[in-house]
């Protein structure tokens, strides 16, 4: 695990806590807190980008995209390695 994974792991473990925060983004956290009971269903999860790579593919492609993409039936080349 490397060191943005930790950052990541440390947010979503703030997330779930109910305890105020009081680190430096105490503020954001406090306030995801808050607004999450205006949600039906919420959860926040952690996952290893390796364990995730089909996501982390699509959302590059999709930054690089200039134009609307739309996916019909089947993988990408680039989603099925």
């Amino acid at each position: 695990m490397g060191f943005r994974d930790l950052v990541a792991l440390t947010v979503i473990k703030k997330l779930k806590s109910d305890s105020v925060d009081r680190s430096a983004i105490g503020n954001i956290i406090n306030e995801i807190q808050r607004k999450r009971f205006s949600f039906v269903n919420l959860s926040f999860e952690f996952t290893l980008q390796k364990t995730n790579e089909v996501a982390h593919a699509l959302v590059t492609r999709g930054y690089n995209l200039t134009s609307p993409s739309y996916w019909i039936k089947e993988l990408g080349d680039a989603m099925q390695k």
